[in-house]
């Protein structure tokens, strides 16, 4: 057995899909589970947002634009992510994927870690001050 560790042909556009996607997978149709995996392979990293019109993400998944209208509306219904789109299919919006349902931490959740680590740290070290 081989102890090399395994290395990406591509690593560009890898995305960890672990539970998440399993739970995203129970819960929407074929078209809607579709649009989620396309959202996670090109949304930031380190925010779980894609920001682009409906009209992109009609043309580059090859479904018309009330097609992907129908696929957000039911994963926002449910609670996979929030989208955002003016009324035009033309104008740049974004889709940002719900903490439970992205596999990554985000800026947010690493800036709140660090607040909640600093705050535990005042915490425990306050009584050694007062000696």
């Amino acid at each position: 057995m081989s102890t090399t560790p395994l290395v990406l042909k591509n690593p560009r556009g890898w995305f960890a899909a672990g539970a998440e996607i399993e739970k995203a997978l129970e819960v929407l149709s074929d078209g809607a589970f579709k649009l989620f995996v396309y959202i996670c392979l090109n949304a930031r990293r380190d925010t779980g947002v894609l920001e682009m019109s409906q009209t992109s993400l009609a043309r580059n998944l090859e479904k018309t634009s009330g097609t992907i209208r129908r696929c957000l509306r039911e994963i926002e219904t449910a609670g996979i992510c929030h989208a955002h789109y003016d009324r035009s299919p033309f104008g740049r919006g974004f889709v940002k994927i719900d903490p439970a349902y992205w596999p990554y931490r985000t800026a947010v959740e690493d800036a709140t870690n660090d607040t909640a680590a600093e705050f535990v740290h005042e915490i425990r070290n306050f009584g050694a001050r007062e000696e």
